[in-house]
C-alpha cells in the first residue's frame, strides 16, 4: 500500500489515478494504492502490485495446484477424478477411481476393516488372529495387494494378501527375530515402490516404562540418548538394515513418501517430536517438536488422510472420525465401540500410490536392498550384519557399491559369486 500526504492530490487528478498500477483510494489529505484480489504490493515499486503465488501459500485444492495471474486453478490427478465440476469447486473434490475405499483399523486383538461404501459393513475378523493378541499396527502395499500387522504380545509382523469382503487370511511371519535384538516392533509403513518394509522399533526396557506412562508423558528415560530404532528390510524381512539410531527414544509412527525418496516418523519419548530423513537414514530435519493442538474427549490417537477428508481414532470415546481435512462442515462419527484402537490406514489402490510413479530402483543392480532417494535416485544397502564390499577384495568397478559379502569362504573370497545377484 502506498499513501501520499500532498495536499489536494487525489486519485481523479490528471486522470492519472494516483499513478497506482491497480486500484486508487482517496483518504482525507491524500489516497492510497492498492491491490485487486489475488495480488500483494511489490516490494520494489509501491504503486505497482505482483502476483501472489497462492500454490505456495494457503490452498483448498485436495491434489495438484496451477497458479494463475491473479488466481489458481485446481486439478485433480489421472486416477482421481473431479467430485464437482462447479465454478470454483472444480478440481477441489478429486476421488479416486476403481474399488471403493476400505479403513482398516488395529485394535488390540482385532483388525477392523470398515466400508465406506457400505454404510454398516464391518469386518472384525480380517485378519485371523491367535487367542492372544495386541494388534498395534497395520499398512498396506497397494501393487503387490498385501497387508501387513504388527502384533506387539507375539513381538511378530506379519503378511498377508488383502482381504476382500468378509474375508480373513492367516498371515505368514516375517524373518526378523525381535527377541534376539531385544526390542518390539511399534510402527511400520511400506514403500510401495520398491515394496520394502521401514519398521519401528523400541528398546524392551524403554517399552516397558512406555507402555507404563504412555499418558502420562512426564516421566525423562534415564537414556537420554534413546536407543529406539527404524529399521528397512525385504517385505519378507530379510536382509535388515538400521537407517534410524541414536537421538530417538521411543517411535511410535512411521510413514514413507517414496516419491519423494523420504521418510517420516514420530518419537513420543520425553523430548516428542516428528522427523524426517532421507529413505537411507541420511539428513535428518526436526519438523516439529511437542505441541498441544487438541484436547478434549475425541482426541486422536491414530489418523489418516484420503481424498478430502481427515480419520482419526479416538481411545476415549471409542469413536472414528470424519471430517474435510481442511476444518469445513461437521464431525461426522463413522463406528463406534472400538476398544482401543492403536493405528487406521485407508486402503485404496491410490490412495498413496496417486502418481504410478516409476521406481528408481527398478534401473537399479543391488544385490541386497535398494533404497529410494529424492530427486529420483537411489542408493543401494547392505544388510547390518553384511559390511559393504571393498574393490582391494573384489576387482569389478562397475558394481563397487552395489554388493554385499554373504558368504564368505575360508580364504575371504566368495563361496557363491555367479549366484550373487538376488
Amino acid at each position: 500500500m502506498h499513501e501520499t500526504k500532498r495536499k489536494g492530490i487525489t486519485c481523479e487528478t490528471n486522470n492519472e489515478n494516483g499513478h497506482c498500477k491497480h486500484l486508487c483510494t482517496d483518504v482525507t489529505n491524500g489516497y492510497y494504492c492498492h491491490c485487486r484480489d489475488g495480488f500483494q504490493p511489490n516490494p520494489d515499486d509501491p504503486y505497482d502490485c505482483i502476483d501472489i503465488d497462492e500454490c505456495m501459500g494457503n490452498n483448498t485444492c485436495t491434489q495438484s495446484c496451477l497458479n494463475t495471474k491473479g488466481s489458481y486453478l485446481c486439478r485433480c490427478l489421472e486416477d482421481y477424478e473431479n467430485n464437482v465440476v462447479v465454478g470454483a469447486m472444480t478440481g477441489k473434490d478429486c476421488r479416486a477411481k476403481g474399488d471403493p475405499p476400505l479403513i482398516m483399523i488395529a485394535a488390540d486383538g482385532e483388525v477392523v476393516q470398515l466400508s465406506l461404501a457400505h454404510a454398516g459393513e464391518t469386518n472384525r475378523h480380517a485378519v485371523d488372529t491367535l487367542d492372544q493378541n495386541d494388534i498395534i499396527a497395520v499398512d498396506f502395499d497397494p501393487r503387490r495387494e498385501l497387508m501387513f500387522w504388527i502384533d506387539r504380545q507375539q513381538r511378530k509382523i506379519y503378511r498377508s494378501a488383502l482381504p476382500k469382503g468378509n474375508q480373513s487370511h492367516a498371515g505368514q511371519e516375517l524373518n526378523i527375530d525381535f527377541k534376539n535384538l531385544k526390542s518390539s516392533p511399534s510402527a511400520l509403513s511400506i514403500d510401495y515402490l520398491t515394496g520394502n518394509i521401514y519398521l519401528a522399533v523400541i528398546a524392551d526396557e524403554e517399552a516397558a516404562g512406555f507402555i507404563a506412562r504412555k499418558k502420562r508423558h512426564t516421566e525423562q528415560s534415564e537414556n537420554e540418548n534413546g536407543r529406539g530404532t527404524i529399521y528397512l528390510a525385504l517385505s519378507d524381512g530379510r536382509y535388515l538394515r538400521t537407517v534410524i539410531k541414536g537421538r530417538l527414544q521411543i517411535p511410535t509412527a512411521v510413514i514413507t513418501l517414496p516419491q519423494i525418496g523420504r521418510i517420516c516418523f514420530a518419537d513420543a519419548g520425553f523430548e516428542a517430536k516428528i522427523e524426517c530423513a532421507d529413505m537411507d537414514g541420511k539428513h535428518r530435519d526436526v519438523c516439529t517438536k511437542r505441541t498441544t493442538v487438541i484436547m478434549d474427549n475425541r482426541m486422536p490417537w491414530a489418523i489418516d488422510v484420503f481424498e478430502n477428508n481427515l480419520y482419526w481414532a479416538s481411545k476415549e470415546s471409542r469413536d472414528l472420525y470424519v471430517q474435510d481435512k481442511f476444518g469445513r462442515g461437521r464431525i461426522s462419527v463413522l463406528a463406534s465401540n472400538i476398544p482401543n484402537a492403536h493405528n487406521i490406514r485407508v486402503y485404496q489402490r491410490f490412495a498413496r500410490d496417486t502418481s504410478r510413479a516409476v521406481s528408481a530402483c527398478s534401473q537399479a543392480v543391488c544385490s541386497h536392498l535398494c533404497a529410494e532417494l529424492p530427486l529420483n535416485t537411489y542408493t543401494c544397502l547392505c544388510p547390518d550384519e553384511s559390511p559393504q564390499l571393498d574393490l582391494k577384495i573384489v576387482e569389478i568397478s562397475h558394481v563397487e557399491k552395489n554388493l554385499c559379502p554373504f558368504s564368505w569362504g575360508r580364504h575371504g573370497k566368495y563361496e557363491d559369486f555367479e549366484n550373487y545377484f538376488v
